[in-house]
């Protein structure tokens, strides 16, 4: 896992996922992409772990959306596949291969 998706497994059964690109306020970019499907693969293989936090560094935002410099960058019309696969994977529908099905509430906090 990159720099770009902190994990951290506390001992009390929770994973607090941190988006750390606070500079680019934590835009979707490739990097917090890859980072955010480990993170959610290490959480889904610790049955230890039964909350995942997900929280952004930074004071400026929790996450901007899709990394327009990126996408600019790579002369994309439209966001990448790989972050409508994040979000069905994740946001929209449990994981059928799962040991455990989940609905998470989301909230961001300033």
């Amino acid at each position: 896992m990159s720099d770009a998706v902190l994990f951290d497994a506390r001992d009390d059964g929770i994973a607090v996922i941190t988006l750390n690109r606070p500079e680019a306020r934590n835009a979707l970019g490739k990097d917090i992409r890859a980072g955010l499907f480990a993170a959610w693969d290490r959480f889904e293989r610790d049955a230890a772990l039964r909350v995942a936090i997900l929280t952004g560094a930074g004071e400026k935002a929790f996450c901007a959306g899709g990394d327009l410099k990126e996408m600019t960058e790579l002369r994309l019309t439209v966001p990448p596949r790989d972050m409508f696969r994040f979000q069905a994977t994740i946001l929209i529908s449990p994981n059928p291969l799962s040991r455990r099905s989940m609905v998470w509430p989301l909230r961001a906090a300033g």
